[in-house]
C-alpha cells in the first residue's frame, strides 16, 4: 500500500515557484498503519517535509523518516510493542510490524506511537470480512488488452462500507488503494462490478490495460466510517487535482496527536495471472 502521497507531493510543491506554497518549519509526526483479519499490523512513521518554493534536493526526505520511534499496540488487556523492519516495498524505507500479533474480525486495536515530544494515538476494530464472488479478465481493446472485473454481493441493509485495493506484478509489491471505489453499501447494489487496471504508466508512455501474463492481485476491504471518510476525501482531492499542481491538503485521518490514519480492514483477496476469459 505506498501511499506517503504526502511526501511525493510536497516534493513536487517544493519544485514549483509559488510564494503561497511556503509552510512553517514546524514537523508534524506522521502516521499510516493498518491491521488485516489473520495478518500482522504494518506502521509507518515518518515527520512532515516543510513544504518551500525552493526546490530541495531528494536527500531531505530521509531525514524525515523514523526508524526509531516507540510503536505498541495494546489489544485484549496485553500490550504489543512492534519492531521496525527495512523494506522495498514502500515509498518510506522502513516499517514497524509484529511476529506474533495477527488481526482478528470484531477485534479492537490502539495504536501508540512516541518519538521524542511527540505522542500519538488511534483506536481501530477489523470488520467482518467480506467475500468476492469472481474475478475475471473482460477484452478492452483487442486480444492482448484486457482490464480485470471484481464481483461481489452486497446486502444494503448492512450498510457496510468497502474499499478496493490492487497489486500488479510479484507478491513484493504494495498494494495501492484505487480511487473511485470507497463505497457506502447501503447506497449501491446488491450485487456489484468493480473494473480494475493497471496503475497510470508514468509520464504516459504506454497504457494500462493488462496483458496475458500480467499476475493482478485485487484486494476487498470492509472499512470503519473513518476510514471511510478518509478513503473518499483522499479520492476526491486527487482526482480533482489531476495532473495540475494544488496547494497541499492534509486529508482527515482518526489519529489523535499526528497526521495520519490507523485503519483495521477485513479483507478478502484473490490473486490470478491475467489470461482471456478466465473466470
Amino acid at each position: 500500500m505506498k501511499r506517503l502521497w504526502y511526501i511525493l507531493a510536497l516534493l513536487i510543491f517544493a519544485a514549483c515557484d509559488n510564494s503561497y506554497l511556503e509552510s512553517d518549519n514546524v514537523e508534524e509526526l506522521v502516521v499510516e498503519g493498518w491491521i488485516e483479519n489473520g495478518h500482522a499490523p504494518v506502521v509507518l512513521v515518518s515527520g512532515t517535509l516543510p513544504v518551500s518554493s525552493t526546490p530541495q534536493p531528494i536527500s531531505n526526505v530521509s531525514e524525515h523518516i523514523l526508524r526509531y520511534a516507540e510503536v505498541y499496540i495494546e489489544h485484549s488487556g496485553q500490550r504489543e510493542y512492534l519492531t521496525a523492519r527495512l523494506t522495498d516495498r514502500f515509498v518510506i524505507g522502513n516499517y514497524f510490524t509484529s511476529p506474533s500479533l495477527r488481526g482478528v474480525p470484531g477485534e479492537t486495536y490502539k495504536l501508540h506511537v512516541k518519538w521524542l515530544d511527540f505522542e500519538a494515538s488511534a483506536v481501530c476494530t477489523i470488520p467482518e470480512p467480506p467475500v468476492i464472488d469472481t474475478v475475471y479478465m473482460e477484452k478492452a481493446v483487442d486480444d492482448t488488452s484486457y482490464v480485470a472485473k471484481m464481483v461481489f454481493h452486497n446486502d444494503r441493509k448492512a450498510g457496510r462500507l468497502f474499499q478496493t485495493f490492487r497489486r500488479y506484478g510479484s507478491a513484493s509489491n504494495a498494494y495501492e488503494a484505487v480511487t473511485f471505489t470507497t463505497l457506502d453499501g447501503s447506497l449501491v447494489d446488491s450485487v456489484v462490478v468493480e473494473t480494475f487496471m493497471k496503475p497510470i504508466a508514468a509520464l504516459g508512455i504506454g497504457n494500462n490495460f493488462f496483458h496475458p501474463g500480467d499476475t493482478v492481485s485485487l484486494k476487498l476491504a470492509t472499512i470503519e466510517r473513518p476510514m471511510f471518510n478518509f478513503w473518499k476525501e483522499y479520492a476526491d482531492y486527487t482526482n480533482s487535482a489531476g495532473m495540475a499542481v494544488t496547494a497541499p491538503v492534509n486529508v482527515k485521518g482518526n489519529v489523535s496527536g499526528a497526521i495520519g490514519y490507523w485503519a483495521g480492514y477485513g479483507i478478502d483477496v484473490r490473486e490470478f495471472v491475467c489470461e482471456p476469459l478466465i473466470k
